[in-house]
């Protein structure tokens, strides 16, 4: 299909990049017919639940970084290392938060984008977009995202493994008799 759209001149090399380039903003145009997205997005009505998709892609990140830290920690502790869990739980802090600030970026970069660029006669001469912080990026829909770093808090306090503490680490046990 496309090569009857834009067929490749195999005589020239310096033409190769054009006709790539040309090809792709072809497949992407094709591409976008087929699947309209926005219609989908707006039949759903999504945009009403901004903040529940923003709570769930928290909740998301926390659960994620918080499973695969306490696998790491229990590998450690069951290989006999010595498992310093502050440094993992320190790394876990840092992985959630970044995954919480690109999310952040990324929504406000989108939500920016839709309002104050691309659809900015619709949204911007309403107050609660054009007067905002961010222009096309509702002081709400920033509130919400400010709450979902409310999630580092748990974050910090989710158990992981910790090695089992010995009676007396002085002496070796020699496995008879109780111990108390």
């Amino acid at each position: 299909m496309l090569d009857s759209l834009f067929p490749i001149q195999r005589h020239s090399v310096a033409a190769w990049p054009w006709d790539c380039w040309r090809r792709c903003v072809a497949a992407a145009d094709w591409f976008s017919r087929q699947s309209d997205w926005g219609a989908l997005y707006r039949a759903l009505q999504v945009s009403r639940y901004i903040p529940q998709a923003l709570a769930s892609g928290a909740i998301l990140i926390a659960l994620v970084n918080w499973i695969y830290y306490r696998r790491k920690a229990a590998r450690m502790v069951a290989g006999h290392v010595d498992c310093d869990c502050g440094v993992l739980r320190r790394a876990m802090l840092l992985s959630g938060f970044l995954g919480l600030a690109m999310m952040a970026v990324s929504f406000v970069f989108l939500e920016w984008l839709n309002h104050a660029v691309v659809n900015a006669a619709r949204f911007m001469g309403h107050h609660q977009f054009g007067g905002a912080v961010i222009p096309g990026v509702p002081n709400s829909h920033l509130a919400y995202l400010a709450a979902t770093f409310l999630v580092l808090p748990l974050l910090a306090i989710l158990p992981l493994p910790q090695q089992p503490a010995r009676a007396n680490p002085d002496r070796a046990s020699s496995g008879q008799g109780v111990t108390l």
